[in-house]
């Protein structure tokens, strides 16, 4: 006979809420700090059939460092 493991609900929420509890480790990078740039302050931009003007204006896009 093969035994079933189980988790019965109240099992299931208390191992959640413990994992919950432990602080999450969040990097200085997505901060902001230690001189990188935030995400929320980095430009972010697409191209789409580029020709001779469209990559020079991806390249000096590229070259920001808030880019």
């Amino acid at each position: 006979m093969v035994k079933k493991n189980t988790l019965s609900r109240r099992q299931f929420l208390k191992a959640s809420a413990v994992s919950l509890a432990f602080p999450t480790r969040i990097p200085a990078s997505a901060l902001g700090k230690n001189g990188f740039t935030a995400p929320s302050e980095r430009i972010v931009f697409g191209c789409i059939g580029l020709g001779g003007q469209g990559r020079h204006n991806m390249r000096a896009f590229s070259s920001q460092p808030d880019t």
